[in-house]
């Protein structure tokens, strides 16, 4: 079949989608009040990203994030980061305590460390403040990358509830703790060992239930054995075969974790994601493998369409990213990219955009913008590390990928905060 004109497609998007008239936060919601109606029934929408750097793309976020908050009560956020550490920002968004751009820092990831993400921690706050104990929302991280805080977390529980046990296993939980997801392996039997011994701390936590909570509190004792089934998902990360596999055993970990957030919550609660489109989407092809479990196909099989999909995709400019990251000059630094490449899928959404951006809900279309939406695309995308303009084609089914697209005409680099974490990866 004889593919349409790539003008024709633009402007069949330009006259289907929710144009807006911005992408910054705090200007109301005139425009964006359709968007309400593509969420429909939705309990989790993941909100992608194309790079991880790209100011535009955080700034959109946000304002949806404040649209979903205020007008469609959701009440969870919840990012691509690891989960211990994020509860020191939670503590923030929900009393003020603390320092944010610290806590943001605390999360270890780079990528989100900017001015655009401090500041939606900020408006939450403020949210929160406002709304004081009726609608508040929370903040969360589901990934599991790092043990420390895991660790001492655990630790300070057990020296509660259990000291002689906390005693007994102190020297194997400090192992655990400095553990490294990309770090050299030891030995065998030592990792035999870290091995069982976090099971064995998952299974001490279930056995003791009942004398735990009467020593504590339900609420403490499910934090304590999350953190264990955090330190459970890290260790099966360490030793996946192969990235491959690793991407999959990440994924499945932080669908859990959205999981857990769901059902540990009010049955109201709702969840945001904020993730790569490589993790929201439902469709690997173009990533790995096909038979790839992305974090997305995981929860759209367990809810179906109360699972939203949201990638993003743009036209031209910059983000921040690591260059030459298999060098002694890796560093974090400006990529820039032009105009996409004619008849490609982002110039075809170049082509539609008469505004800073728009949503393009990809599930309400006919006739050819359909079957288009459902042909194999030529789209750029790259994640952390950025080595080749080339490089970032990556091949997609749109339709497939996600239920709604997020385009951005043109974007600039993310902007670090001065005194951020900045590790290469």
């Amino acid at each position: 079949m004889q593919r349409p004109p790539p003008d024709r497609l633009s402007q069949q998007i330009q006259r289907s989608a929710i144009h807006l008239d911005t992408l910054q936060a705090g200007h109301g919601f005139d425009d964006l009040h359709p968007f309400a109606h593509v969420v429909g029934d939705a309990r989790i929408v993941a909100l992608g990203e194309a790079t991880h750097g790209t100011r535009e793309f955080f700034l959109l976020k946000h304002r949806l994030v404040e649209f979903l908050v205020a007008e469609l009560g959701f009440n969870v956020f919840a990012i691509e980061a690891n989960w211990p550490e994020s509860e020191v920002v939670n503590e923030y968004v929900l009393t003020g305590k603390g320092d944010p751009a610290a806590a943001l820092a605390g999360l270890r990831f780079w990528t989100w460390d900017t001015e655009e993400v401090l500041a939606l921690i900020e408006w939450m706050r403020s949210w929160n403040a406002r709304q004081g104990q009726v609608r508040p929302v929370r903040f969360a991280g589901i990934d599991a990358q790092f043990p420390s805080h895991a660790v001492s977390r655990i630790r300070a529980y057990l020296r509660a509830v259990d000291p002689a046990f906390e005693g007994a296993i102190a020297s194997t939980l400090e192992q655990i703790g400095v553990l490294e997801r990309f770090g050299e392996h030891g030995d065998d039997d030592t990792e035999r060992h870290l091995s069982e011994a976090t099971r064995e701390l998952g299974a001490r936590l279930r056995a003791e239930q009942s004398l735990y909570t009467a020593r504590s509190s339900p609420e403490e004792w499910r934090r304590a054995s999350h953190h264990a089934r955090i330190l459970s998902q890290i260790d099966e990360l360490r030793h996946a075969a192969d990235d491959t596999v690793q991407f999959t055993v990440r994924d499945r970990a932080m669908a859990d974790n959205v999981n857990y957030l769901l059902h540990d919550g009010k049955p109201e609660t709702k969840v945001i994601v904020w993730a790569h489109n490589g993790h929201v989407t439902r469709d690997s092809r173009g990533l790995f493998d096909p038979d790839v479990m992305t974090m997305g196909r995981m929860l759209s099989e367990r809810h179906g369409d109360r699972y939203l999909a949201v990638g993003f995709a743009f036209g031209a400019g910059s983000f921040q990213a690591i260059v030459d990251a298999d060098s002694d000059t890796a560093k974090l630094d400006d990529v820039h990219v032009g105009a996409p490449q004619d008849g490609c899928f982002d110039a075809v959404l170049m082509g539609a955009a008469r505004t800073p951006g728009f949503l393009l809900d990809m599930r309400q279309q006919a006739g050819e913008l359909t079957e288009w939406l459902r042909r194999e695309q030529l789209s750029r995308e790259t994640g952390a590390v950025f080595l080749r303009e080339e490089d970032m084609h990556a091949r997609v089914i749109p339709a497939a990928r996600y239920d709604v697209l997020a385009f951005v005409r043109h974007t600039t680099r993310a902007r670090p905060n001065p005194t951020g974490h900045r590790p290469r990866r």
